[in-house]
């Protein structure tokens, strides 16, 4: 389950401006973040991928909790969630038009603990 609300006013911005790169290591991040930006650190750290592209104004977010997604299996699938988001983030929901100032947080996954079942 996802769910998408609207980036903080000049946080697009600052994405495509290379202000905050994705390529920070997660602590680096999570310090912009909470102190730019108000964010949980926790949150903050859990930045998977800025999209489209790594300039792109969206974000995706893992919300799990580890008592509820086992992280483990999560990891197995990241990238192909990642590529999906990317894919999205560009193509649009409706036009073919990118998305923009978009935060979509990951809040829950069920996923096969069988890789056949991963695609893998």
């Amino acid at each position: 389950m996802m769910i998408a609300e609207p980036l903080e006013k000049g946080l697009a911005e600052d994405i495509e401006n290379e202000t905050v790169q994705i390529g920070w290591n997660r602590k680096k991040l999570g310090e912009f973040f909470q102190t730019k930006y108000d964010w949980d650190i926790l949150a903050a750290r859990s930045i998977w991928a800025f999209g489209p592209s790594n300039t792109g104004p969206n974000i995706l977010v893992d919300d799990t909790l580890p008592s509820e997604v086992d992280k483990n299996l999560l990891n197995t699938v990241r990238d192909s969630i990642v590529q999906g988001f990317q894919w999205a983030s560009r193509e649009g929901p409706l036009c073919e038009e990118p998305i923009r100032n978009v935060k979509f947080k990951i809040l829950d996954a069920i996923i096969s603990p069988e890789p056949a079942a991963r695609g893998g």
